[in-house]
């Protein structure tokens, strides 16, 4: 998650994930790869590499998601863009129904019992019946992003405001 455009009229925040997005096609890859080459050797054995490689695809099909965050002052919008082989979904808001961004974080443990830090970006919207926290992304990530977005988001608000 990074911050693409930062002026007092407009704040762009995009969420890519190329790192998951390259393993992925890197195992695809290999896969069909290694597929290919047992095919020509004839071994069916080839046919099984290909079924990972759907399957892997398959995940990419379904997890890889860009996720953009528009806040816009000269039309008072807020507009979330997430966009992936499988759809490309704009939802808008009137800016002045967010309030403010915090953090949703957790420590994630892994198979060695060590724990890391993973967090996601959470807008507090005013609604009908008072406030909804409503996730920027549906993934918690670690590297710390979120956590250095926010108080970046809620100064331009708070400028936007003033």
């Amino acid at each position: 998650m990074k911050m693409s455009q930062n002026t007092p009229d407009l704040l762009v925040i995009d969420d890519r994930p190329w790192l998951l997005g390259g393993i992925l096609i890197g195992f695809i890859t290999i896969f069909t790869g290694i597929g290919v080459a047992m095919l020509l050797e004839g071994l069916l054995a080839g046919i099984v590499m290909f079924l990972i490689a759907g399957s892997v695809f398959a995940a990419f099909y379904f997890l890889v998601e860009r996720t953009q965050l528009v806040l816009d002052a000269r039309t008072g919008q807020l507009e979330i863009r997430k966009k992936s082989m499988r759809r490309m979904k704009h939802t808008a808001h009137a800016l002045k129904d967010l309030r403010h961004t915090t953090i949703e974080s957790k420590v994630s443990t892994g198979s060695t019992g060590a724990g890391s830090k993973v967090s996601r970006l959470i807008l507090v919207m005013r609604d009908g019946h008072g406030e909804t926290n409503t996730p920027l992304t549906s993934a918690l990530t670690s590297g710390g992003a979120a956590e250095k977005i926010s108080p970046i988001v809620n100064a331009w608000l708070e400028a936007a405001r003033a």
